[in-house]
């Protein structure tokens, strides 16, 4: 804790001596024309804050707490004390979207795997989710943190990939709030795929999506709803054909989308 507080005084303390140097360059560049005068686009009290204390220095910030974070995720292991750096990043740079996605597996990943009960585990699992859905409306262009988000109700509440002893407890959580974790994949891949067809001209969400509605028609074959089993199966199929729309040299769909056909018809 100590080190913690020493840490933030210390970089505090550098970037008050910056402001002199800031308020020039901002002169500068207005004085030559370089930028508009609105340079920053401040949208929040965090970001109106980040840009009077460090204005251009704010990138410099970045870099050094982004270092320190790095090596407490991959070396040092500190995943609770990362909580705060990936907080002082989001605040410095919102836009900047692998912050948020590192943050919230940090968070429904890491510490959700390391504490007690279900309940704690509940509890930072939904703190993930909720550092997605800020970062995604802090960066709407950004196709994976959708993708992220959609991960999050498919691997830990969902057990796919992420083996949870606690994900069926999760699941009833996230039922006692009116919603369902394949629904909720399956909405946050779509619009994943949506973002990542116009900016990438990819699909890697688009496979998520045709997964998806695979699983819900396995659901309803095994709940005995034989007419919605269909119409997920027809839909994950429909998907896979999009996904060749976009990228015919793929393998993967290509394999899932005969796989299905065939399956298709012998129904």
């Amino acid at each position: 804790m100590k080190k913690k507080i020493l840490f933030c005084f210390l970089i505090a303390a550098l970037f008050t001596l910056l402001i002199p140097l800031q308020e020039r360059i901002n002169r500068l560049r207005v004085e030559e024309n370089i930028v508009e005068v609105e340079v920053f686009e401040a949208t929040t009290p965090t970001d109106v804050w980040g840009t009077l204390l460090l204005g251009g220095f704010r990138g410099i910030a970045v870099n050094i707490v982004w270092v320190r974070a790095m090596r407490l995720q991959w070396i040092e292991k500190e995943f609770f004390e990362l909580v705060a750096l990936y907080e002082i990043i989001q605040a410095l740079q919102p836009r900047f979207p692998l912050v948020w996605s590192f943050s919230a597996w940090n968070m429904a990943y890491n510490i959700a795997a390391l504490v007690d009960t279900p309940e704690e585990e509940w509890k930072w699992i939904q703190a993930g989710i909720s550092d997605l859905k800020e970062g995604i409306k802090r960066n709407p262009r950004s196709f994976r943190l959708p993708l992220e988000l959609g991960l999050i109700y498919l691997c830990p509440l969902g057990g796919e990939l992420v083996r949870r002893p606690n994900a069926l407890f999760h699941r009833r959580k996230l039922q006692e709030e009116g919603k369902d974790h394949l629904y909720s994949a399956l909405y946050w891949f779509k619009k994943a795929a949506e973002i990542e067809e116009v900016e990438e001209g990819s699909i890697i969400a688009g496979k998520m999506v045709a997964h998806v509605f695979e699983k819900l028609a396995e659901r309803a074959g095994r709940d005995s709803h034989p007419e919605k089993e269909a119409s997920y199966l027809k839909k994950a199929l429909e998907r896979w054909k999009r996904n060749l729309e976009i990228d015919s040299a793929d393998r993967v769909s290509q394999k899932h989308h005969q796989r299905l056909r065939e399956k298709i018809q012998r129904k």
